[in-house]
């Protein structure tokens, strides 16, 4: 096995990698398989879920800690991005629902 683990930027137009093989791969992709299940259990989750913007912000803290691919890691944050969006959407929602009454 071969994962990507992060890219950074070196200096305009150069890239670095940092990757793993063999064991540390394998664990790397397993994380990311545990953090993406979570990830997706938290989509599917109503609008209205109390908290579900703090859920989603101690689900990124988590993936921001946890060891795997870095292109699942960008994947996973944009999803994160979207749920706590959702969420406080909802939330302005019920907040001007509220309000009008």
């Amino acid at each position: 096995s071969f994962v990507i683990v992060e890219e950074t930027a070196v200096a305009k137009g150069i890239r670095r990698i940092s990757a793993v093989t063999r064991d540390s791969a394998a664990a790397a992709l397993a994380e990311g398989a545990k953090l993406e299940a979570k990830v997706a259990e938290a989509e599917t989750l109503s609008d209205d879920t109390p908290d579900l913007d703090k859920t989603a912000g101690a689900m990124r803290k988590e993936l921001d800690e946890t060891f795997m691919s870095a292109p699942l890691k960008a994947s996973l944050r944009a999803r994160l991005e979207a749920i706590q969006k959702k969420a406080m959407a909802a939330k302005k929602a019920a907040l001007a629902g509220s309000d009008t009454k």
